[in-house]
């Protein structure tokens, strides 16, 4: 047996605090849903970014991937939830 095992890899940490937001907003939306549903009325802002659409020349492929992840869940939202009057929107800022 190996004298040492490496721990698994970890994600860079911009791309950590990216998933961790977005877990964090599911979290939220199990809350927040239900009362929409009740209201017959709602609408969620989700924050992206450009590069979830096309790549560039840096490194920061989970960060595009959580991105790309976050408007599926918004258009996924919107597609589920357009009968009871609840939007989904995403804003994909740009560089700056």
């Amino acid at each position: 047996p190996p004298l040492f095992t490496p721990p698994p890899p970890r994600p860079p940490r911009s791309s950590l605090v990216s998933w961790l937001g977005d877990v964090y907003k599911r979290q939220v939306l199990k809350k927040i849903l239900p009362k929409m549903k009740t209201n017959k009325f709602g609408s969620i802002v989700n924050i992206s970014s450009i590069d979830a659409l096309s790549g560039d020349d840096k490194p920061q492929e989970a960060y595009g991937a959580s991105k790309a992840a976050m408007i599926r869940l918004s258009k996924s939202i919107a597609i589920q939830y357009a009968n009871k009057n609840i939007r989904s929107n995403s804003i994909l800022p740009g560089p700056v």
